[in-house]
């Protein structure tokens, strides 16, 4: 596995190059003090739920295939990122340069490894977290706190939140008019 880290590390640095990215200016200050200007990605409405591809070169520097610009729906949205691959990054979220929230500690691992967000979401072994949003527009910034290797790939997927009152007219109307029915036959 040693041998194959510096391969694997040049074919990141690779794709990250060539990722087609869709510039938009757009520059912060994290809470460490340094200030980055970057470029965003757009996540429209055929992007919700489904996860996005990022890649990363090493602690600290957010890249541009690592920033996202969202317009969150009422009542809001839910991010949800995780590592994969080699375990053991951790990122930090930032929403127009604040922190909103870091993903779980775990240990370094080259053990099960996988390339598939699902799997490695569900897998309490690879750093993952959520995150909520209010409704209104969001840049969103993902940056390595901890990194495994010298550049990573990681996923992240926005969904429109549900409200516990998310329902149709026909949940309710047909349960009242089942008991309305019970009723009626009881007299």
């Amino acid at each position: 596995m040693n041998k194959l880290l510096p391969v694997v590390c040049l074919g990141f640095a690779a794709i990250i190059e060539f990722l087609p990215v869709t510039p938009k200016a757009h520059a912060f200050t994290l809470d460490n003090g340094n200030s980055a200007s970057v470029s965003l990605r757009p996540i429209t409405g055929a992007d919700l739920g489904r996860w996005q591809l990022f890649m990363f070169n090493g602690v600290g520097e957010p890249t541009q295939s690592s920033q996202f610009e969202f317009t969150a729906p009422s009542p809001g949205a839910i991010i949800e990122i995780t590592d994969v691959f080699l375990k053991g990054d951790i990122f930090n979220i930032y929403d127009f340069g604040n922190f909103i929230g870091s993903t779980s500690v775990v240990p370094a691992s080259t053990e099960n490894i996988t390339f598939d967000p699902d799997i490695a979401f569900a897998d309490p072994t690879y750093s993952h977290g959520i995150f909520s949003l209010a409704s209104g527009y969001h840049s969103i910034t993902v940056v390595p706190s901890v990194s495994f290797s010298c550049t990573g790939g990681a996923f992240i997927r926005f969904s429109a939140a549900q409200t516990p009152w998310d329902f149709s007219p026909v949940s309710i109307v047909v349960p009242l008019f089942i008991g309305l029915k019970m009723l009626k036959k009881q007299n």
